[in-house]
Formats: C-alpha cells, structure tokens, sequence
C-alpha cells in the first residue's frame, strides 16, 4: 500500500510539474518519468485494493 502512495504521489509531482515546464524535452523526460509509475499503479493498485485489510492486533 505504501508503495502505491508513493507512485501516486510521484504521479501528481510530475503532473504538477508538467503544468509549468511546457518544452519538448521536459514533457519528454517528465512522460519517461511518469510511466513506470502508471504501469505500477495500473497494474498493483486493483489487486491490492481488493485484498481484505489484515485484523488488528
């Protein structure tokens, strides 16, 4: 869960910057930067959402 928060995160700082670096070779690097954490989130996130949260304690 952790790590999805973080490639979530890494996801909106990327967006964020993409709003204010508009050259080609920024939105160039920031893409490369953006799809491992796409794909991560893309193909973790539904199998991890559905597992059942462990019982306290």
């Amino acid at each position: 869960m952790i790590a999805l928060s973080v490639a979530a995160i890494a996801l909106v700082l990327i967006a964020a910057a993409l709003v204010r670096n508009h050259g080609p070779i920024e939105i160039a690097v920031l893409g490369a930067v953006a799809l491992p954490h796409g794909l991560l989130l893309a193909r973790r996130a539904p199998r991890l959402l559905r597992r059942p949260a462990p019982p306290p304690g």
